[in-house]
């Protein structure tokens, strides 16, 4: 560790000032730090966007695990730039693949629950120490700052979540109120739409903006804690000292009386040199393992006299954590159970599945309709009923889109809302028959305008293919 090349002051700071440090490394190297962020995280999102096109909450869940891999790019940069050496994309881009493959497995699997992540990772990608030193190397370390470091963790979470909101805000300040509901059914409807992947995109930026800040945050955290324990801020003065001994006597003898000085004064160390070499490794081994616990407490129910206040303010606590953990457990199951594998080509009905009675306020039940609809329509336009015959096509449309083809829409869908859930489909001529069909009655159901002859005979060709009947075209 060559302490002396550190561009950063050594000097005991608080944990909290600690962070603030990792944050002014952020903002002083951001352009290299999130450059290596989005070079390790944006390939990744659009490859789970591409594999996963029909479950996007599914690539988000993938994507927010692993991101444990993402924050070492930006940990690579910050810890080489810190003693002078910031590292160029090219040679970024070629450290990637050998920093994941260091403890990967143990990052996303035992390491990626832990409420201090960002404090340790530095402990497995940078000191390169086996399991089990690695472990007791994070307990010395996380003693006494554990707290501070699984709080900085939870801040920013809840820095991606406000960022995540604001950007919902400001996306509904451009929505219009039509469009609200797709919006809402979006965050845990069972069809996939526009809006599914506008939350992916957005969690994505909510993470991209504060990933990098927290990875800073933790390294200048975890440098503060080996200056604690190593006492870089001495050893760097010591340094200087024996560098000015060489420029002339003075300083030379200046500094040979002050540690004649320093060595001559009576130290608490005089006592241990008393104690009998086994004596002294019984008391060291004894301090070295010595255990230390930590626990959330409610500081307006702390008392230094005891009594019922600390154990009612160390209870509520407790519950506290363990309610929050069940209800991300709850949400995850939630999310889980909204994935769907739906097959082709089967009816919905055959999986058991209730389907919509009415939508839009039509009746689309298959019992309401005629055996052939387009035929039905035709005759209905001939003898001048052009909104009955618009209506019954249209609901014989809808019919078959949601039992052949597994289109799901609530009953207070629009007309514009299922069309945008039939772009879904794997058949895109049946998306745009459905689209140009939806149009014409829309403009007979609320303009009351009658569409031409030559549009409803389309309209019946179209369908006539879709429906699979031999239904006589109007002439």
């Amino acid at each position: 560790m060559q302490i002396e090349r550190l561009a950063v002051a050594l000097r005991p700071r608080s944990p909290w000032e600690a962070i603030d440090l990792g944050f002014r490394m952020a903002r002083v190297w951001w352009r290299p730090l999130f450059g290596a962020w989005f070079a390790s995280t944006l390939p990744v999102a659009l490859v789970l966007a591409a594999l996963l096109p029909s479950h996007p909450w599914m690539a988000l869940l993938l994507l927010w695990w692993g991101k444990p891999l993402y924050e070492r790019a930006p940990l690579y940069v910050i810890s080489r730039s810190v003693f002078g050496d910031p590292p160029g994309w090219r040679e970024t881009l070629r450290a990637l693949p050998g920093e994941w493959r260091r403890g990967a497995l143990y990052s996303l699997t035992l390491h990626r629950p832990t409420r201090a992540r960002a404090f340790t990772l530095p402990v497995i990608q940078l000191e390169g120490l086996r399991w089990g030193a690695m472990s007791r190397r994070q307990q010395v370390l996380r003693r006494g700052v554990l707290g501070v470091a699984g709080l900085f963790q939870v801040t920013c979470l809840v820095l991606e979540l406000s960022v995540v909101l604001s950007l919902y805000g400001l996306v509904l300040l451009f929505v219009p109120t039509v469009e609200l509901r797709t919006l809402w059914d979006g965050l845990g409807g069972d069809v996939v739409t526009g809006y599914d992947w506008l939350h992916y995109v957005f969690v994505y930026l909510a993470f991209s903006a504060i990933g990098p800040f927290y990875v800073a945050g933790g390294f200048g955290l975890y440098i503060n804690r080996r200056m604690e324990l190593e006492g870089w801020d001495i050893e760097l003065v010591f340094r200087r000292l024996a560098q000015r001994t060489a420029r002339g006597p003075l300083a030379a003898a200046l500094v040979g009386a002050f540690l004649v000085g320093a060595l001559a004064a009576p130290a608490p160390v005089a006592a241990a040199e008393r104690l009998p070499a086994s004596e002294a490794r019984r008391v060291i081994d004894e301090i070295v393992e010595t255990e230390t616990t930590s626990e959330w407490r409610l500081r307006p129910f702390e008392s230094r006299r005891g009594g019922a206040l600390p154990e009612l303010g160390g209870m509520l606590a407790g519950l506290l954590r363990w309610g929050l953990l069940v209800a991300g457990v709850i949400a995850l199951v939630y999310f889980l159970s909204k994935l769907e594998f739906r097959g082709r080509g089967r009816d919905a009905g055959d999986r058991g599945e209730a389907l919509p009675e009415r939508v839009a306020g039509l009746d689309i039940r298959p019992e309401s309709l005629p055996d052939d609809v387009v035929a039905t329509a035709a005759a209905w336009w001939r003898e001048g009923r052009a909104r009955e015959a618009m209506s019954l096509l249209y609901r014989g449309a809808l019919a078959h889109l949601v039992t052949r083809h597994a289109l799901r829409v609530p009953e207070s869908a629009t007309e514009g809302e299922c069309v945008e859930r039939a772009r879904a489909s794997p058949e895109p001529p049946l998306v745009d028959d459905f689209a140009a069909l939806t149009g014409s009655w829309q403009r007979v159901a609320y303009a009351h305008e009658t569409p031409p002859d030559d549009t409803f005979r389309e309209l019946c060709t179209r369908w006539s293919r879709h429906l699979r009947r031999g239904a006589e075209v109007p002439s």
